[in-house]
């Protein structure tokens, strides 16, 4: 029975999908002796340099199809070595990395890629992305990071199948941000929260994504309610909106969006004023923006000492679920209200 579950191993049929740290240099002799084949590769501080990496990577690397490196002492040449013998992959993950050459030399090489992770990374190198084309590729995340010029985007990079971007707490330049934004027609979810855009900026790039179904611009601190006035009216095909904790935006921006963003699904929102005008803000929106089906509510006071939750709970015919943070204050008296005003919630 064992024998035959070793030769299962090592048939070409038959490949180890669940991710792989590479470590020592028995690890890789094993994996070479069994002839055993990795979908799901990391090299980490634990992945110890040999020459049994290159034998093993000119054999089946064309198999592998995601790589994460996650290590600030990853040395070019592993990179290297991934760009030359493997091709087929769909995922890159960087995490704790320093972007080499090596690094645009993997994706020149590996045309199919649809995920790129890159995560606490440093990168020195301006216009690492020129040139390149993604026509598979559909998620890039980008956290945490300083980004030169040229990267993660650049005047000369295309894809025409990117569909989400994730831009969470990283210093990029506006004009890789526009030239994003003109050469991926295909985007539909946008999140660039912790990062301080202006209102022109913000403008200038959500021109050319008229078709975004999701945005989330949480953590912008320099954002006013004009940019909140822009993507409603602007932006018809919106289903999603993320304006928490910018602290710029005040009641008026949930004026807007009750005015004019009435196909809302979810909205992450902060209600920071216990005064008539956002009881009254509240009210319209309520009134008005009968598809939301979800709401996160970031609030500085207790808001069911309000009218603000009567009227959320007696507007939004669609709402299912309703998250109050901070001074939820949420008794069991007010959990049987709800259930009587709204058994759906």
């Amino acid at each position: 029975m064992r024998s035959h579950f070793i030769h299962l191993l090592t048939t070409k049929e038959l490949i180890h999908h669940n991710p792989v740290t590479l470590k020592a240099a028995k690890m890789l002799q094993w994996l070479l002796f069994k002839s055993l084949k990795i979908a799901n590769v990391i090299f980490s501080a634990e992945t110890e340099r040999s020459t049994l990496l290159v034998q093993y990577f000119e054999l089946f690397g064309n198999f592998v199809r995601c790589m994460h490196f996650r290590d600030k002492n990853i040395e070019m040449e592993m990179l290297f070595l991934i760009a030359c013998y493997c091709k087929n992959i769909n995922i890159l993950r960087c995490t704790d990395v320093s972007l080499p050459l090596a690094f645009y030399a993997i994706l020149r090489n590996n045309p199919n890629i649809r995920e790129i992770w890159v995560h606490n990374a440093t990168c020195v190198l301006s216009s690492l992305m020129m040139g390149l084309s993604f026509h598979k590729l559909q998620l890039f995340s980008v956290k945490d990071m300083d980004c030169p010029i040229g990267f993660p985007w650049s005047e000369s990079t295309h894809s025409t199948s990117l569909q989400r971007v994730e831009f969470v707490n990283a210093h990029i330049f506006l004009s890789d941000i526009n030239a994003l934004a003109r050469n991926c027609p295909s985007i539909r979810s946008l999140s660039c929260a912790g990062i301080r855009i202006t209102d022109l900026s913000l403008q200038s790039y959500l021109l050319n994504m008229p078709e975004l179904v999701n945005l989330s611009m949480s953590g912008n601190t320099v954002a006013t309610d004009d940019s909140v006035l822009f993507i409603t009216q602007n932006l018809a095909c919106l289903r999603t909106l993320n304006i928490q904790k910018c602290k710029e935006l005040t009641v008026q921006s949930l004026v807007h969006i009750a005015e004019h963003a009435r196909q809302l699904e979810v909205l992450y929102v902060d209600i920071n004023d216990s005064g008539d005008a956002m009881e009254q803000a509240v009210e319209l929106f309520s009134q008005k923006c009968t598809n939301i089906t979800f709401s996160n509510i970031n609030c500085n006071f207790i808001l069911c000492t309000t009218t603000c939750t009567s009227s959320l709970l007696n507007g939004c015919p669609s709402l299912r679920t309703l998250v109050i943070n901070e001074f939820a204050h949420i008794t069991r008296t007010t959990r049987k209200l709800c259930a009587l005003v709204k058994p759906q919630l």
